[in-house]
């Protein structure tokens, strides 16, 4: 990486053309580092660490980090702009790797929330929607947003790349 970008610059281009990115990768330089913030959430690791700190290996810290985002110890920050989509791909990456899929119970009662609505091309709505529980089939009707009711036209997947 050329240079180093500190924090105060992304708060002066925030919402600007002209935003960088500054992506912090696990490497041999900061694996340490993030050793040090991992022995603070988990017994296991310190106990690892304090044996032979040169012992941990990417994977294993990379592992941790997982561990101890899903617990709630640890929150990665992720920095990128929605006009020039710098940044999109590792906020995606961060959001596979380090949020559980939820489980969810098909048979359950049909509960979701629509977090976007564009038009596509046919000028037809197009709903994004995370699903929580319950079975949606296209020509089902759904209720939503009190007593508004919808008819499903199509339904489209994507999950868990």
């Amino acid at each position: 990486m050329k240079g180093s970008v500190d924090l105060a610059d992304y708060i002066c281009l925030a919402g600007k053309r002209d935003v960088r990115i500054c992506a912090m990768t696990l490497n041999s330089s900061n694996t340490a580092r993030l050793a040090d913030v991992l022995a603070d959430h988990d017994d296991a690791f310190l106990a690892a660490y304090l044996d032979d700190e040169t012992a941990i290996s990417y994977d294993q810290v990379r592992a941790g980090l997982a561990a101890a985002v899903r617990r709630g110890c640890v929150h990665p920050v992720f920095y990128g702009s929605a006009v020039t989509g710098a940044g999109v791909g590792p906020l995606t990456g961060g959001l596979r790797e380090f949020l559980p899929a939820a489980a969810g119970n098909a048979d359950g009662p049909v509960s979701g929330v629509i977090f976007k609505v564009e038009r596509g091309p046919a000028g037809e709505k197009i709903a994004y929607a995370r699903m929580f529980s319950g079975t949606v089939r296209t020509r089902d009707q759904l209720r939503f947003g009190g007593d508004r009711k919808g008819r499903v036209t199509a339904i489209s997947v994507f999950e868990r790349e």
